[in-house]
């Protein structure tokens, strides 16, 4: 099976998220579906934003 990539892009305040998920068959099954994202926060402004938290991957 094929894994597909899906982007989102959004920009707040100067700020540009950008989030790809991709579809993990390999660990994926019946009733349970897995994915994988890659985030990418840009700084589109010229005032520095402090970067407050992060929630640790499970």
């Amino acid at each position: 099976m094929a894994t597909s990539v899906q982007m989102s892009t959004a920009i707040t305040q100067g700020i540009r998220v950008t989030v790809k998920s991709r579809f993990l068959p390999e660990q994926s099954k019946a009733g349970r579906f897995a994915f994988a994202y890659t985030v990418r926060i840009e700084n589109l402004g010229t005032v520095t934003a402090p970067f407050r938290s992060r929630n640790p991957a499970r």
